[in-house]
């Protein structure tokens, strides 16, 4: 697959600063990034908040999975405010972009948007883990299984189901008594097999 890399114009630089910036160390004041949040509305109707977690797994979490909770959550909560500024910036494109580019800009702004959905539901999916974990630890996650919200139904049945395939693979083990010698027969090997002799 052909791929290339590029540079930034000096002018692009002007415009965007942060372009020089390191991705994965540079963080904004809680001020500062509520005024830049707040510069931009968001939609009516969607919510930018992450639901919290089930109260059925939530009362069962220890000291560990609650503080692994609350980062994963928090992520979350950080990570989409970026959809106000991305989503503000296709509302004032549409209007203002010529016919010719607008296919290729709006498929950018949706691929954006398509790798931040898929970010928010990877945390998701990771916090529907932990809940699952914290009520059984042998649980473990199932591909493809990356939901926005796990209803208190599908935690249900997730869990109800790993327990009934426990229980039968325990109840299809053999049991230690089974093959244990009856009273008053001897474990002991036949002494005359293992005779060098007759």
């Amino acid at each position: 697959r052909p791929s290339f890399d590029w540079t930034p114009t000096p002018d692009l630089t002007h415009l965007m600063p942060t372009l020089d910036q390191n991705i994965f160390t540079s963080t904004l004041a809680d001020k500062e990034r509520l005024q830049l949040i707040e510069r931009y509305p968001p939609i009516q109707g969607l919510s930018y908040v992450p639901p919290v977690a089930l109260p059925q797994a939530a009362r069962l979490f220890n000291r560990h999975q609650k503080a692994e909770e609350n980062r994963l959550r928090t992520t979350q909560y950080a990570l989409s405010a970026v959809f106000r500024p991305l989503d503000v910036l296709g509302h004032m494109l549409l209007p203002i972009l010529p016919s010719e580019h607008m296919d290729r800009v709006f498929a950018t702004i949706n691929d954006i948007r398509a790798l931040l959905l898929h970010t928010e539901g990877m945390l998701t999916a990771q916090r529907n883990h932990l809940a699952l974990r914290a009520v059984n630890p042998s649980i473990q996650p199932q591909d493809g299984d990356r939901e926005y919200t796990m209803t208190a139904e599908e935690f249900k049945d997730t869990v109800a189901s790993h327990s009934a395939l426990q229980k039968t693979l325990r109840d299809v083990r053999p049991s230690r008594n089974r093959f244990r010698p009856t009273s008053g027969t001897s474990s002991a090997p036949n002494s005359s097999f293992f005779r060098g002799g007759p």
